[in-house]
């Protein structure tokens, strides 16, 4: 095989094997089942965070469970927040419905399948550390979205009606989702310099 051959499979091999995969979590409100408190459904939900660190991420994953089959693509949209803690007055970085891929968490409620959701935007969205920003999930019918009780980061979540968010904290409920935000996978630094060495 020639040596140009030999090249493309390796690197054939390389992209295969991350996709799929998700890099470092620049943020996380980790799903764990005993924290389970409910679900929720409106035609959007608004949660805050704040990066770890200034980077970029490029996956989504989020905890919903349906009672009709799962969608195939997904609403989200990434708003930085303008200084008063409301999603009503962000500026939008990135919105679009994007595909989602599924994993069976094994874990039931209300009788139906909990499921982890990977959403890709195929592009990275840029975060800055110590500056607030929101993610928004747009919620298929039939679908919900799992919460927790008491939040976990900055303020509960916010829902869609209306024509615009209201914060939950107004009903009397400290709900917060589960989510992670994720990096792009990127090769090791090594990579190329090790394909290089085996020809």
């Amino acid at each position: 095989m020639s040596s140009i051959a030999k090249v493309a499979v390796v690197l054939l091999f390389l992209v295969s094997s991350v996709t799929g995969q998700t890099g470092d979590a620049i943020f996380t409100q980790s799903y764990n089942y005993s924290s389970v408190d409910g679900g929720t459904h409106y035609a959007s939900l608004a949660d805050d965070f704040i990066p770890d660190f200034t980077g970029y991420f490029q996956y989504v994953i989020v905890y919903q469970y349906f009672n009709e089959t799962p969608p195939t693509e997904l609403f989200l949209k990434i708003t930085q927040d303008a200084g008063d803690v409301n999603p009503n007055n962000a500026t939008s970085l990135l919105s679009g419905n994007f595909s989602v891929s599924y994993l069976d968490t094994g874990d039931m409620y209300a009788g139906k399948p909990i499921y982890e959701m990977t959403i890709d935007f195929g592009s990275s969205v840029a975060v800055e550390a110590g500056n607030l920003y929101w993610l928004e999930t747009g919620v298929v019918f039939d679908s919900f979205v799992l919460y927790q009780d008491p939040v976990v980061f900055g303020s509960p979540m916010w829902y869609f009606e209306g024509g615009q968010y209201h914060s939950f904290a107004d009903q009397g409920h400290n709900w917060d989702s589960f989510f992670e935000l994720r990096t792009p996978v990127a090769l090791e630094r090594n990579s190329w310099g090790a394909i290089k060495a085996s020809f």
